[in-house]
């Protein structure tokens, strides 16, 4: 098989959950207790000089890379269920196939409920980002071609990342999960900043 016609759904999504469990964690163990500091530091002084015509400058850190990683998966989620239901967002009605797209959906659904099952929530939350940015939201002639088991799925990693009430349910998961787990960086930071800035 020549790489041309290798496709995203040929991986086993256990496979890819793994391989990117493997890639966020090797990020999140060099993250230092200094660079949470210095990140609530910025982030309290950009809030303090939000209407003042001053950014604050961010230094390229550890925590950078764990959070720029996340971006890059979720944006590379969105990117693959475009590329595959590119039928779907012609002006074109008539005659498309957004099969291909409910099919990458799927994939990735599971693909964040293994991640969910690894205890790599950073990636669940990245995946679940990706699939629900509003280019892909959009695309309801796909999303009803999602099969309900899928659906339920889905539901049931969102609702394990619900970030009302403080990340309360990903505090309670982070718990039950137990060692090792690669978590939300971002909503402690959050905590962070709102809770006196004290450090990781």
């Amino acid at each position: 098989m020549s790489s041309a016609e290798v496709q995203l759904t040929d991986f086993h999504p256990f496979d890819l959950a793994r391989q990117l469990t493997l890639l966020e964690s090797a990020l999140y163990q060099k993250i230092q207790p200094e660079d949470c500091l210095q990140r609530v530091q910025q982030l309290q002084a950009q809030w303090k000089l939000e209407h003042a015509d001053v950014s604050v400058k961010q230094n390229q850190d550890n925590l950078s890379s764990a959070i720029q990683a996340s971006k890059r998966i979720s944006d590379w989620v969105a990117e693959s269920v475009l590329s595959s239901s590119r039928n779907d967002i012609t002006m074109d009605d008539s005659d498309y196939d957004s099969s291909k797209g409910a099919e990458t959906i799927e994939y990735f659904i599971l693909v964040a409920d293994h991640c969910r099952s690894l205890n790599n929530f950073s990636t669940m939350i990245a995946i679940l980002s990706g699939l629900n940015t509003l280019s892909i939201r959009r695309l309801k002639r796909t999303w009803n071609q999602v099969s309900q088991w899928h659906m339920v799925q889905f539901r049931v990693c969102k609702v394990t990342m619900d970030s009302s009430r403080d990340f309360n349910k990903h505090r309670a998961m982070l718990e039950a999960a137990g060692l090792p787990c690669v978590p939300v960086i971002s909503a402690f930071i959050i905590q962070w900043v709102f809770f006196g800035g004290f450090c990781c």
